[in-house]
C-alpha cells in the first residue's frame, strides 16, 4: 500500500513539473523584444503578436511547441516556424533557417 501511494505521489509531482516546464518558454516570451536595428516583436498572453519595423507593423498569432515557435502573420498563407535557442528575462534568441536572431527586453 505504501509503495502504491509513493508511486502515485511521484507520478503526480513529475506531472506537475512537466506542465510547469512546458509553460515556461511561452511565459518567458510574453512582452516586447527589441533588436539593435529598431525592429521589435511583442508576444501577448492570448497568443497574439505584433511585429514593428521602420514605422510598419504586422499582427499575427503564435504557438509554442517545445523549442519551436510558429507564427501565422495576418495576410500570409504559410506559417513561419523558428527554433527558440534560448529565452530568459532579458534575452531571446531565435533561429530561422540557420540564422540566429537576438532580441532584448
Amino acid at each position: 500500500m505504501k509503495t502504491t501511494r509513493r508511486i502515485v505521489a511521484i507520478v503526480l509531482v513529475l506531472s506537475i513539473l512537466f506542465v510547469l516546464t512546458a509553460c515556461s518558454k511561452k511565459d518567458k516570451l510574453i512582452g516586447t523584444w527589441k533588436m539593435a536595428n529598431g525592429m521589435s516583436i511583442t508576444f501577448n498572453e492570448d497568443g497574439t503578436c505584433a511585429l514593428s519595423a521602420g514605422g510598419e507593423s504586422q499582427n499575427g498569432k503564435y504557438t509554442v511547441d517545445g523549442d519551436k515557435i510558429s507564427i501565422n502573420w495576418e495576410g500570409e498563407e504559410e506559417m513561419e516556424t523558428m527554433t527558440i535557442k534560448s529565452v530568459d528575462d532579458s534575452e531571446l534568441v531565435l533561429e530561422n533557417n540557420g540564422v540566429s536572431i537576438t532580441f532584448t527586453k
